[in-house]
């Protein structure tokens, strides 16, 4: 199964974020596409909560519409033809019971096609199992490595020209997650 990583991050940010797009951005074609072309069935959702309401987001950039409520922005995202979604809930300060409460408050239907949902800044799990992703995306900074190796790392390539070179599936029953879908080399 093929998962696409931060699916929605072609979408345009500010324009201050979008100077800085080689940092955030991992797919450049819509969600539609992702699905018919690419036959991508996982999506990736990264969200925060502002003060207006929900937002999709990587990192320090957002981008997409503004929902009221959680389930909303899920049924959006899985509206496009995805079969299931990982939700992680990326720069959120809010505790994690809160966020659990949030999570409760999305239609059954709509959690049925969840296969985990997460709250980033801790790694904690809040629904389903996160073991079943193999990652196939260029990490741009390692904590437990030197500062030099993560200059090195960072100017070595880009995440696109990474996923040019890297984006073989595992042909494992895990998730194979990729940025830019359209370098998925399968043969």
């Amino acid at each position: 199964m093929v998962a696409s990583h931060n699916t929605f991050t072609y979408m345009k940010s500010s324009w201050f974020m979008e100077i800085f797009s080689f940092l955030w951005r991992c797919q450049s074609k819509s969600a539609i596409e992702q699905v018919k072309k690419y036959n991508v069935s996982v999506c990736d959702i990264r969200v925060y909560q502002g003060k207006k309401g929900w937002k999709m987001c990587h990192g320090r950039a957002s981008y997409g519409p503004t929902f009221d409520r959680l389930s909303s922005l899920i049924h959006y995202c899985v509206a496009h033809g995805f079969k299931h979604y990982r939700l992680i809930y990326e720069r959120n300060n809010k505790a994690i019971t809160a966020l659990k409460t949030d999570f409760d408050e999305v239609p059954d239907y709509l959690k049925d096609e969840c296969i985990c949902a997460i709250h980033k800044p801790t790694w904690t799990t809040i629904y389903g199992f996160n073991g079943m992703f193999v990652e196939h995306n260029k990490h741009m900074w390692y904590e437990d490595k030197s500062l030099w190796f993560n200059i090195k790392n960072f100017f070595s390539s880009t995440i696109k020209s990474y996923a040019k070179k890297h984006n073989t599936p595992s042909l494992t029953t895990h998730i194979d997650m990729f940025d830019y879908v359209e370098y998925v080399k399968i043969s």
